[in-house]
């Protein structure tokens, strides 16, 4: 399954092509009468404009049956068009590179107080399609007039809604529905455009319904006269942002999505807080927070966020640990915790500095392994750098999913509060991810001179972190490394079968290399769903992520690669975490265009 020199022009191309060509058609909306000069403050403001002029975008090739509401032509919902047939699938015989969404040219022809143009698509879900893949969906609708608004709604039951009167924003009854949202941009910032996206996870296999409506509000009268054109597109697959004001708000966000709805058993799920500034305690709280059934949330040293606290009231947790000494999450954010917390649910895991705080987080996750009975603590653990911080955000979603302790130590020698605790607890395997400049051969060569076997020890590394990110997910995936493929285990040369595989290499969440926060939060949130997150510069996705071969180093191998080898393409949901600074919409189209179908 190599590819061939022909094939990488043509991915190439094509990853060109597709920016060009979605950047022509939306061009080619650009409407040829003069533009209004109605902005949306204007029309927010009460001013009316009056009906679109009938040749302001070319007409829909795909009008749906009836000429929306104030027409009276009603709609025929039988002669509705579904999309599902154009939407491009992935064929494990023909693996695509990325899948192309389906893009089509629509207009809105009329936008009044009294009569409104409304375009509906179909969207049939199979029961083979459900019962085969957790599907899901992307919607967009984009403009090249910025004075356009558009809204989109899914529906379960589109005659009931169809003659509803177009209402402000997104509507309550929809699924899912959308007015602006920041995805991205083709041409430009998205200022310059008005965007409407949906991304949608049908619940159970049926008929659903698509719509797009022009927005107003208050005693507006519709939208600019030469603002109609607009692009439809629609793909298998999504990619969600996840992100907030800071990196406080961005954990709260990545926990609400990662925990939606209060456990029926409060007591299942304990909360991780950690200290927002800093990296050194988080590190190792992958497996605390995996055996606790919660999320990572962050907090500042002097007080609890009103945020944080809310967050943990709704997730009704039963209690908090916090990792980190009093120097990083002061007595006052306990405090703050024990105005809506009985102390003792209030638990503190500290050592005296960060290697002895990794060791107590190993002694407490144990304990409450062994307290609740139904799961043990495996007996193999990670070993990464504790002076930085890359190495231990790429094996967080394995220490979560397995309670698999994540331990630190100083590039140049094993530090003995680490090497202690291997030997307290029988840690029989050790994963050491990083190259040498992270954790050297010296400090594993004395794990071998305490008794450990060279075979029992297996690195994980690449040429940089982000390369090592990858390697780490195709290992914990079961994608390469020792023993058999296929079988969902994976550990060391001699002991294979040490650990359960992450299960769900068709999710994967997506974070800044160049920074901690974001992934400190993500790693529990991907490890719950069985998922890896992969590592990327903030600006331009890594090679490894999906590059081709004359962009990575001889005999390395990109994450599509690795998927594609093993017949576990297409990735199904992608998650970016962070703003766009953290991970960028350049670097957003990129992973957009190779996830789904």
């Amino acid at each position: 399954m190599e590819r061939t020199p022909s094939s990488e022009v043509t991915t190439m191309a094509r990853r060109g092509l597709i920016v060009l060509l979605v950047g022509v058609l939306v061009l080619s909306l650009t409407p040829l009468a003069s533009a209004s000069t109605t902005s949306k403050a204007d029309d927010e403001a009460g001013s009316g404009v009056g009906a679109l002029a009938a040749d302001s975008a070319p007409l829909d090739i795909y009008e749906d049956a009836g000429d929306g509401f104030g027409s009276g032509v009603p709609p025929v919902w039988s002669e509705t068009r579904d999309i599902a047939p154009f939407l491009p699938r992935w064929d494990a015989e023909t693996p695509g590179w990325g899948i192309d969404p389906y893009i089509e040219l629509h207009t809105i022809d009329t936008a009044t107080s009294v009569a409104w143009d409304e375009d509906w698509f179909k969207l049939t879900v199979s029961a083979a399609d459900f019962a085969d893949w957790p599907l899901s969906y992307r919607f967009d609708a984009y403009a090249a007039d910025p004075d356009t608004d558009l809204v989109l709604d899914v529906y379960s039951n589109a005659p009931a809604y169809a003659d509803a009167d177009s209402i402000a924003g997104v509507d309550p009854g929809a699924l899912v529905s959308n007015d602006d949202t920041p995805w991205g941009t083709i041409l430009g910032p998205v200022e310059n455009m008005r965007w409407s996206s949906v991304t949608f996870v049908p619940p159970a296999a049926g008929t659903y319904w698509i719509r797009v409506r022009p927005f107003w509000e208050g005693a507006v009268t519709g939208f600019s006269g030469s603002a109609g054109a607009y692009t439809f597109r629609a793909k298998v697959g999504q990619v969600n942002r996840l992100s907030g004001a800071d990196r406080i708000a961005t954990a709260v966000r990545i926990s609400q999505e990662g925990w939606p709805t209060k456990p029926q058993e409060s007591q299942d799920t304990t909360v991780v807080l950690a200290y927002s500034q800093n990296y050194p305690d988080a590190l190792a709280a992958g497996s605390l927070a995996g055996a606790s059934g919660g999320p990572i949330l962050l907090t500042p040293s002097a007080y609890l966020p009103t945020s944080v606290a809310n967050e943990i009231k709704r997730l009704g947790a039963r209690g908090v640990y916090i990792v980190g000494g009093e120097s990083v999450v002061s007595p006052d954010v306990v405090d703050d915790l024990e105005a809506f917390l009985p102390a003792n649910r209030i638990v503190r895991v500290a050592g005296d500095n960060r290697y002895e705080t990794a060791a107590e987080v190993l002694k407490t996750t144990k304990n409450l392994c062994d307290f609740q009975g139904w799961d043990s603590m495996p007996q193999a653990a990670f070993l990464v750098s504790g002076t930085n911080f890359p190495d231990a955000l790429a094996v967080a979603p394995m220490a979560y999913w397995n309670k698999m302790p994540v331990l630190l130590t100083p590039p140049g020698y094993l530090h003995p509060a680490t090497a202690s605790v291997i030997t307290m607890y029988s840690i029989n395997d050790v994963i050491v991810a990083g190259g040498q400049s992270a954790v050297s051969a010296a400090a594993v060569g004395e794990l071998t001179d305490g008794g450990m076997p060279s075979n029992r020890i297996l690195r994980v590394s690449g040429v940089n972190r982000y390369e090592t990110a990858k390697e780490i997910a195709a290992w914990a995936c079961d994608l390469k490394g020792p023993g058999a493929r296929g079988d969902y285990l994976v550990g060391t040369p001699s002991n294979t079968l040490a650990l359960e595989a992450l299960p769900n290499a068709a999710f994967n969440a997506y974070a800044s290399g160049a920074s901690f926060p974001d992934a400190l939060a993500g790693g529990p949130f991907a490890g719950k769903t069985g998922a890896p997150i992969l590592l990327t510069p903030a600006l331009v996705a890594t090679p490894f992520l999906f590059g081709t071969d004359d962009q990575i180093p001889t005999g390395s191998t990109q994450w599509y690669y690795d998927l594609e080898l093993n017949m576990r393409s297409p990735i199904e949901r992608s998650y970016l975490l962070g703003g766009p600074s953290a991970v960028s919409e350049d670097v957003y189209s990129e992973i957009d265009f190779n996830t789904g179908w």
